[in-house]
């Protein structure tokens, strides 16, 4: 069940970015990867927050 949990959470969160950066290309027709970065900012903090042994709910303000 675990494994199922992982794999919907992470099939959701690529397609929120996917979806993202569809929009903006649609919209612009130029592919803009700020996106991505700001993305793998906020991913980095909330997994350096849970390293650290923190709360996980934490990481939410601190990678916004």
């Amino acid at each position: 069940m675990g494994l199922l949990l992982d794999i919907l959470s992470t099939a959701a969160m690529l397609f929120i970015v996917t979806a993202g950066l569809m929009i903006i290309f649609g919209v612009m027709k130029i592919v803009n990867f700020a996106h991505g970065a700001i993305i793998t900012l906020g991913s980095y903090a909330s997994l350096i927050v849970t390293q650290l042994g923190l709360n996980p709910w934490l990481a939410l303000p601190l990678a916004l």
